[in-house]
């Protein structure tokens, strides 16, 4: 009996010791949740708090608002650039870095005329289709139609030297570019002689046939003298130079005589005659 009872003290100790004993994993526990509502409930909410509470109300506006301008920059950053808006174009002319002239771009077309090709002053052919016609009148510069051929105004009493040089330095109604006709040329003024006028097929005087011989002149027959110029579509009378020398014989040149219709030849160092130039 005695032995039982010293066994429940024994048991009673034990109990009562470990019921004194704190339990080391509450206590860890214990820690660790009051440090845990120290940070969060305690101390984070007073720093929160004096933060927001010590400022005044405009500074604490300025860093908010501060954030959205942040914000709102790097957006705009990001936004793609309005091709319409004249300041983020990056072609903008005001643009240093951009040409302001194509340097490709010619200030000029070098193939656009300098000159107007239908004005008689600039133009070496010349508005040929508002000339006169060639008439008796001596009007000049004029066209003759069955020829095609531009005559001048008369050049009388000139060597072959002087006549010319008269036409190449010749400018008359603001057309240039003139010179002394061939006898083929010449021959086409000759009119109401049909013996030598162009028409004729007997007389074969021309620039492919130069040669004071019967081949060349045989059917050339004169018409009878007339002093009223009826022979000359521009009124002429007398002996005209042309630029064409006898084959053979480089002293002398064809002439026509325009006071009967007939071709002649003359020196081309002293002998003096009329002259007109022609142009095409």
């Amino acid at each position: 009996m005695k032995k039982l009872q010293m066994i429940a003290v024994l048991i009673l100790t034990l109990l009562f010791v470990s019921a004194c004993v704190p339990d080391e994993d509450d206590d860890e526990g214990f820690l660790n949740n009051d440090q845990t509502d120290t940070v969060s409930g305690g101390d984070s909410g007073i720093d929160s708090d004096t933060t927001n509470d010590t400022l005044p109300d405009d500074q604490q506006d300025t860093d908010s608002d501060t954030s959205d301008t942040t914000s709102d920059n790097a957006d705009t950053a990001n936004d793609p650039v309005d091709p319409t808006d004249p300041t983020a174009d990056p072609t903008d002319p005001t643009d240093p870095t951009e040409p302001t002239t194509d340097p490709t771009e010619p200030t000029t077309d070098p193939t656009e005329p300098t000159t107007d090709p239908t004005d008689p002053t600039t133009d070496p052919t010349g508005p040929s289709s508002e000339l006169p016609e060639c008439s008796d009148a001596d009007i000049t510069p004029c066209k003759d139609s069955s020829s095609g051929h531009i005559w001048s105004k008369k050049f009388s009493n000139v060597t072959l030297s002087s006549a010319d040089s008269n036409c190449q330095g010749l400018k008359e109604g603001g057309l240039n570019g003139w010179r002394l006709p061939t006898i083929g040329e010449l021959r086409t003024l000759i009119q109401n002689c049909s013996s030598t006028q162009t028409s004729s097929t007997s007389c074969l005087v021309s620039d492919d046939c130069l040669a004071n011989t019967d081949e060349c002149t045989a059917g050339c027959s004169s018409c009878a003298s007339d002093s009223s110029g009826k022979y000359s579509k521009l009124g002429d009378t007398g002996m005209l130079w042309s630029s064409s020398n006898l084959e053979g014989n480089f002293y002398y040149v064809w002439t026509i005589n325009f006071h009967s219709a007939n071709f002649s030849y003359a020196s081309n160092v002293s002998d003096k005659y009329a002259a007109r130039c022609i142009k095409k």
